[in-house]
């Protein structure tokens, strides 16, 4: 990929964001979406530069213009989705599930390299 001015363009990664809630003393608030900004500083003390995608986005279906896809840390995922019981303790994202696990089907059919973290990690295995 060339940059506007000839030279090589820094890659780009894709980036999903986590929905959460933010918590108020009265139950639940604003929605939101969030990412460890740790993540975004490695990725461009790399020299690439990440593109968020947050849940309810429709995820690009041609990803042949990304150098990778990273998938972060976040909620649980779905136990449904490895064949378990859901357990009062987890505390599932279904948003985050839905988007992650289609970009990461369009990654392996693209062949484009992934990189799991935590969660991540998990979608991986369970995917």
């Amino acid at each position: 990929m060339a940059a506007p001015d000839g030279g090589s363009a820094r890659p780009l990664v894709l980036v999903p964001s986590s929905a959460s809630r933010r918590w108020e003393e009265d139950g639940p608030g604003a929605a939101l979406q969030s990412l460890n900004q740790a993540y975004v500083s490695a990725l461009q003390g790399a020299g690439l530069v990440p593109l968020l995608v947050t849940p309810g986005d429709a995820p690009p279906e041609d990803l042949s213009g990304f150098g990778g896809l990273l998938l972060p840390g976040g909620p649980d995922v779905e136990p449904w989705r490895y064949g378990a019981e859901p357990d009062p303790t987890t505390d599932p994202a279904p948003e985050s599930d839905a988007l992650e696990f289609s970009l990461l089907e369009r990654a392996r059919a693209q062949g484009l390299p992934v990189l799991g973290i935590c969660r991540g990690l998990q979608l991986l295995n369970v995917g």
